[in-house]
C-alpha cells in the first residue's frame, strides 16, 4: 500500500471513529489490513498534522489541523486549509496544489463528500484533478469544492 493510500485511510478513520490515541489509530488501521510500526504511524500523524481536540462530547480526538472542527454537514470547514496552496479552474478540470504527501490523503476526503457536479478525482503527491461532470457548471462546483476544504 501506497503511504499515500494509508493517509487517505488514517483520515478517514478518524472521521468516522473519535480516536483518542495512537495504539487505537493502530488497531483501527489492522482491522482494515494495514501493518504499521508504532513509528511509522506517528510520522503519518505528523505529516498529515493531526492534533487532538475535544469532541461536542468534551472527548479527546484526533483531527486534522487547520481550523480544528469536525466533520459538519460534508463539508472540512478548514480541516485541510492549512495543507493547500491554490485551488484553480483549468478547462473542465479543478487543480488543487497541495503540501507535498498530502493530495491523496484530501482527495479521498473529497470523494467521501460527494461533491454534487464533480465525477470523479486523480491525486498524485501534491497535486489533485477534479473531473468536472457533463452539464455541471464549473463555477459552482470551484465554490463547492472551496467550501469542502474550508477555504
Amino acid at each position: 500500500m501506497k503511504r499515500s493510500e494509508r493517509l487517505g485511510k488514517i483520515l478517514e478513520i478518524i472521521d468516522n471513529d473519535p480516536i483518542e490515541t495512537q495504539e487505537e489509530l493502530r488497531d483501527h488501521l489492522e482491522r482494515s489490513g494495514i501493518i504499521v510500526t508504532q513509528a511509522t504511524l506517528s510520522r503519518d500523524i505528523k505529516q498529515l498534522g493531526l492534533i487532538k481536540i475535544k469532541d461536542s462530547r468534551g472527548r479527546r480526538r484526533y483531527a486534522p489541523s487547520g481550523k480544528p472542527q469536525l466533520r459538519d454537514e460534508g463539508t472540512y470547514k478548514g480541516a485541510f486549509s492549512g495543507g493547500i496552496i491554490s485551488v484553480i479552474k483549468a478547462r473542465g478540470l479543478i487543480v488543487v496544489k497541495t503540501e507535498s504527501g498530502v493530495a491523496m490523503a484530501i482527495a479521498a476526503s473529497l470523494d467521501r463528500t460527494d461533491i454534487e457536479g464533480t465525477a470523479g478525482s486523480i491525486a498524485g503527491d501534491d497535486t489533485i484533478f477534479i473531473a468536472i461532470s457533463e452539464g455541471a457548471d464549473i463555477e459552482d462546483v470551484y465554490k463547492l469544492v472551496r467550501k469542502a476544504l474550508g477555504l
